[in-house]
């Protein structure tokens, strides 16, 4: 028995050394491959980071456009202004996407810091706190500062509301200014967001607000050349150019408070760390119905942010490059109703001649004046004498930019200066073309001839060469009483003629001078006109009144509509701007000044020019913007 104990005994101890050695290979290789977690000190990055730090996959897009949360403009609005900026970016082949997730743009800023690209980030009056701590948390080294303190010259764009005043933060849970919420807040950053952005203690926004209730904006040089959807505006909180400090300077003003760079306040404008990142501010205002973010973010971005050689110098990222599915928004929406501004890339050269506001024209009961959109330059270019210069006490001034040339009517008899002249665009070269007076004239560009309307017996109508030359008189009165306002169609080469006493329009056929009774005689209303202008691209005339303002429709008669309620009102219509420029008329005693307005053909958006004395009849010139 005890020989086959020895025995079992002897065979534990080889099966234990065996077991022993079998497994002390793969030990020892899997120590040399992966050594004791232990003992290795993870990187910063692998600390167990919260579940929102995430990583997540990005498209590295040149352009993100955030519309979570908006302030001093509705949601709505935003997303239709994105999506008009997106439109346009797309035509012109820079890479953009529109992102409600706050996350997205923690890790877009992430990947896109220094990467060696141009980026830009539109918002619309939030700051998101996924890149800027709630409250002022994050005063140095958040990820918003680190992304503009490179050289990429990465720029935050920011619509509306006082750039980095508000985050996501759910104060009161307000997501949008509306008139009901006006005094509660989205975030609590207050003036220390931008100021910890640009590391200045000092700049303040609200400034020119404190000061008078904000400051007009006068569109410069650079903002006509750049951005030719930018218009005049009143801004609430412009940047006060004179609290730059440090580094930072106004690299690009699009609009100021003195149409130049030279300024106090600028809005639009783009500012820049030295030679590191810009933070820009466009439309810093609650009014902004009307204004056109979507167009004038995409031509900055386009025009100036993206210009070459900038974007010749770019290159795109190798790495980092994630696909995602593209982010889409609860409700699609259709983008907004804007003028094609950008086909394809647009370069400075062509934004240089974009069709706009040259000069404004207008008559005193003495004199014929010019001055520059912002009222700036005012040239006298005739004082009246009597022996020699036009009554002006006209209702119609005609410019022919193309010709180079200004008409009006004398409403005064022959001997006291009545009749058609013109002359330069500077005032030189006067030229009296008819010997008669003139009650109302139109120009046939076309075929050189000009048209006017006198009381001198039968002879109601005349026609001539635009020299005077070559006249021609025919007899209107048995049918159109005292024809008093007349316009000319080049299209269907008619004549449109308002009565002297109010009761009607009625249409001449110019090719053989024949007299056609107007559909539309019945729907003109009869208060008396002082203008009539026909919109040829359009197929509508307008028209004002005496005392009860402005009315188009189509020239079938079709479509009545009212649009402005200005009585007696001196007024133009320019279809090559799609713009009223227009005055109200006062006596000649009147102590207060009048001002020059310009609105959308529709009577939106008034906006006021400048201010004269006196006024009785406008005109305009436009043409490309040098």
């Amino acid at each position: 028995m005890r020989k086959y104990a020895y025995i079992i005994v002897l065979a534990l101890i080889v099966s234990a050394v065996y077991f022993t050695s079998c497994e002390r290979i793969p030990k020892e290789m899997m120590d040399m491959m992966m050594p004791d977690a232990e003992q290795i000190e993870p990187p910063p990055e692998m600390v167990e980071p919260p579940p929102e730090m995430t990583e997540m996959p990005v498209d590295l897009v040149n352009v993100l456009i955030y519309t979570n949360r908006s302030f001093w403009i509705t949601l709505e609005d935003a997303a239709m202004a994105a999506e008009t900026t997106k439109r346009l970016l797309d035509a012109a082949g820079v890479q953009v996407e529109i992102t409600k997730n706050d996350a997205y743009v923690r890790e877009w800023m992430r990947h896109t810091t220094g990467d060696g690209n141009m980026n830009v980030i539109v918002l619309y009056g939030v700051l998101p706190a996924s890149v800027y701590g709630t409250g002022n948390t994050q005063p140095d080294g958040s990820i918003a500062e680190n992304w503009i303190e490179t050289t990429d010259g990465d720029t935050i764009l920011n619509h509306a509301d006082y750039i980095a005043f508000n985050t996501d933060y759910d104060v009161d849970k307000v997501t949008e200014w509306t008139p009901d919420n006006a005094n509660q807040a989205v975030g609590s950053n207050g003036e220390g967001g931008l100021q910890n952005l640009m590391d200045n203690p000092n700049i303040n926004l609200f400034t020119a607000l404190r000061a008078g209730g904000g400051a007009s904006m006068i569109v410069t040089s650079d903002g006509l050349a750049l951005t030719p959807s930018l218009a005049n505006f009143d801004s609430l909180r412009p940047i006060p150019l004179s609290q730059l400090q440090g580094e930072w300077f106004a690299e690009k003003v699009f609009a100021s408070d003195t149409g130049n760079a030279e300024a106090t306040y600028a809005d639009p404008v783009i500012l820049r760390d030295g030679d590191l990142g810009r933070l820009a501010i466009v439309h810093a205002t609650t009014e902004y119905e009307g204004l056109l973010n979507g167009e004038v973010a995409a031509e900055i971005i386009i025009n100036y942010l993206l210009a070459p050689p900038m974007m010749e110098t770019v290159e795109t990222p190798d790495e980092t490059m994630v696909e995602m599915e593209p982010e889409t928004t609860e409700t699609p929406m259709e983008p907004a109703e804007t003028t094609d501004l950008i086909g394809e890339m647009v370069d400075i050269e062509d934004a240089m001649s974009t069709i706009g506001l040259r000069k404004i024209y207008w008559t005193d009961d003495d004199s014929l004046l010019r001055a520059n959109p912002d009222g700036s330059g005012v040239e006298t270019l005739f004082d009246r004498r009597p022996d020699l210069e036009p009554s002006f006490g006209v209702r119609k001034l005609v410019v022919d930019s193309e010709g180079g040339k200004i008409y009006w009517n004398g409403d005064e008899s022959a001997d006291r200066g009545g009749g058609v002249w013109r002359a330069n665009l500077d005032g030189t070269n006067l030229e009296r073309l008819t010997t008669t007076q003139a009650r109302g004239f139109a120009l046939d560009l076309e075929a050189d001839k000009i048209y006017w309307v006198t009381y001198d017996g039968d002879h109601i109508f005349h026609r001539s060469n635009l020299d005077g030359s070559g006249v021609e008189k025919f007899n209107t009165h048995t049918i159109l009483g005292l024809p008093s306002i007349i316009e000319f169609d080049p299209v269907d080469r008619k004549i449109y003629a308002s009565l002297s006493n109010y009761s009607g329009v009625s249409v001449i056929n110019t090719d053989d001078l024949d007299i056609e009774e107007a559909d539309i005689e019945s729907q003109l209303p009869i208060s008396g006109y002082r203008n009539l202008t026909l919109d040829i691209e359009e197929r509508k005339i307008y028209w004002v009144t005496d005392s009860s303002g402005v009315y188009r429709m189509n020239l079938d008669g079709t479509n009545y509509e009212f649009v402005m309620d200005e009585g007696r009102i001196a007024a133009t219509f320019d279809f090559n701007t799609r713009k009223i420029y227009w005055a109200n008329k006062q006596s000649a005693f009147g102590a207060e000044p009048q001002i020059v307005w310009q609105t959308n053909l529709d009577g939106s958006d008034p906006e006021g020019l400048f201010a004269v004395d006196f006024i009785t009849g406008i005109a305009v010139e436009t043409g490309p913007i040098n």
